[in-house]
């Protein structure tokens, strides 16, 4: 390697002189285009600082307005707060001053419900009173015409005159009605007496439902067992008296007495024969006396037909009627029914060992036979 000395340092020289001197004009004019960018950038740059510049002071321009709003949106939401704050003040008194109207109004309201309800009440009462009556009307002419009926069945033409006719069919279905709501009644009576006898009735309302053509049973049934009635309506009336006794001294009362009897005591059931001061008439109780006595001792101008059966029936549920009444007195007073039923058991025991005649001995009403004592 060569040493450096003056040789070298021209060397030096040289080399430079040699770059300056070999510079291009492409190299000059890629330079002056740098330094033309670099102006641009420079004036650009410029023109962003000025931006920036102009931004900022509009920002601070800005900024004091905002603010100022945002203090006004501030001091707007305090006072909505405010506003609804006393609008709650407000409403929550009106709030209870309506609680208090409503308690105050409700018994009204209650009232006017019970008001309400009481017209509509009052409509249905005065609604329900006009079919009532309606009905009722129409109750008090049947049970009219069933009077009526009962009335003229109860009427018999004397057995020499009668003509066999058909039994009015009201009159028919009132006599079986009848009878079957008083042997009811009649088995709630504590005494043997009329055990015996409702035993013998039911089976008479039985021949007479059953043999509508030949109500042969039927009708001595119902005709002794009137006769029972009619009997111990006597016995317990202390005002009907009789000399005649059978041979044990049990009373023997005649025709007159059961008149009187009935008479006494009679109740016109469904108005039948009421307001008469004799009761059932003497014209009709004779005619039915003279067919009970022709059909029980064999007449020849008896009948058996369905017309006398129905009267019969009649007779002995007006009767049985009669004597519940009288019964009915008893128990409200307290007191026992007049029973003969002692009397009776003494007596047949009495016939078992005296071998005496029953119907002679007991007569036709407390045996419950159906023989005529007149």
């Amino acid at each position: 390697m060569p040493e450096k000395g003056e040789d070298g340092d021209e060397g030096d020289e040289n080399d430079r002189g040699s770059s300056s001197s070999s510079t291009s004009p492409r190299s000059t004019l890629q330079a002056i285009n740098q330094m033309q960018g670099l102006r641009k950038s420079l004036i650009a740059t410029q023109n962003l600082q000025e931006t920036l510049a102009s931004i900022n002071r509009m920002q601070r321009e800005v900024a004091e307005p905002v603010r100022q709003m945002e203090q006004t949106a501030e001091e707007l939401t305090d006072t909505v707060r405010g506003v609804e704050q006393m609008r709650e003040n407000v409403v929550e008194p009106i709030r209870e001053l309506q609680r208090t109207v409503d308690a105050t109004t409700q018994p009204f309201a209650d009232l006017q419900q019970t008001v309400s309800a009481i017209q509509s009440a009052r409509a249905f009462t005065q609604a329900y009173n006009q079919q009532w009556e309606a009905i009722r009307e129409t109750l008090e002419e049947l049970r009219e015409g069933i009077r009526i009926a009962v009335e003229e069945q109860l009427r018999l033409e004397m057995p020499w005159d009668y003509e066999s006719i058909e039994p009015d069919p009201a009159a028919k279905a009132a006599a079986e009605n009848w009878v079957s709501q008083f042997l009811e009644e009649f088995e709630e009576v504590d005494d043997e007496y009329f055990e015996r006898l409702t035993s013998r009735v039911e089976d008479g309302l039985d021949d007479f439902q059953d043999e509508p053509d030949r109500p042969y049973a039927a009708i001595h049934i119902f005709i002794s067992m009137q006769d029972a009635l009619l009997w111990w309506l006597c016995y317990q009336d202390d005002d009907i008296t009789t000399e005649e006794t059978n041979e044990i001294d049990l009373p023997k009362y005649g025709t007159e007495e059961k008149q009187t009897a009935l008479r006494d005591h009679y109740q016109a059931y469904f108005g039948v024969e009421e307001g008469d001061p004799a009761r059932i008439s003497d014209f009709k109780w004779d005619c039915f006396w003279a067919h009970r006595h022709a059909i029980m001792h064999g007449d020849l101008y008896a009948t058996y037909d369905m017309n006398i059966a129905t009267t019969a029936l009649l007779f002995f549920a007006l009767t049985a009627h009669s004597v519940l009444h009288v019964i009915e007195e008893y128990d409200e007073a307290g007191e026992d029914i007049p029973s003969i039923m002692d009397e009776i058991e003494q007596t047949e025991q009495d016939i078992e060992s005296e071998d005496v005649d029953p119907a002679e001995a007991l007569g036709t009403f407390a045996a419950l036979q159906s023989t005529d004592d007149d």
